[in-house]
């Protein structure tokens, strides 16, 4: 979430300056970002019933790429509409699976553990604009952006991969 509204919170003018679209037109490539994410977070639950933690890797990853191409499909219309659906998609479907996540690993109070997930979600929907923010004020220009958003992603891909490593060891010690 943090490396999505590091970039999305500042959308509109990064659009307009950048793109060049019409403000008029902004509501279409957000539409497209929105129909993207519902579709994501259909399939993102699908692929979680597959492969849990190959899907919340996976999708970092893809994040990751996605934010690092961002700034060059951004610059023309038809493949800047394009990526808002493919980044709207990729951003929603990790919902799913982090949510069966970690209420499979909260057996004791999965409720509890279900409300922590939209408080993670809502920490970096605040650490986002405010890293983008900094960002600009820092003087990097909106096109630059999206590379906090990968960074973002990058960490987020190294937190996911930590936490499986975690708990595969804790099951080994288990088993043993």
């Amino acid at each position: 979430c943090a490396g999505t509204f590091s970039v999305f919170t500042y959308i509109a003018p990064f659009l307009i300056e950048t793109t060049g679209i019409t403000s008029g037109s902004l509501p279409l490539y957000l539409l497209l970002f929105g129909v993207g994410g519902v579709i994501g977070m259909q399939v993102g639950g699908r692929f979680a019933d597959r492969n849990l933690a190959a899907s919340i890797i996976g999708v970092f990853v893809a994040l990751a790429i996605i934010y690092f191409i961002l700034p060059f499909a951004l610059r023309a219309p038809h493949s800047a509409m394009v990526m808002m659906f493919v980044w709207g998609f990729t951003f929603y479907f990790p919902a799913a699976p982090i949510q069966i996540r970690v209420v499979n690993a909260a057996t004791e109070a999965p409720n509890l553990a279900s409300t922590l997930v939209q408080s993670g979600f809502n920490l970096g929907n605040a650490i986002g604009p405010f890293a983008g923010a900094a960002a600009l004020s820092a003087g990097f220009s909106y096109a630059a952006l999206p590379w906090l958003g990968g960074l973002m992603a990058i960490a987020g891909v190294a937190l996911a991969v930590w936490s499986v490593t975690i708990e595969r060891r804790a099951a080994r010690i288990a088993v043993a």
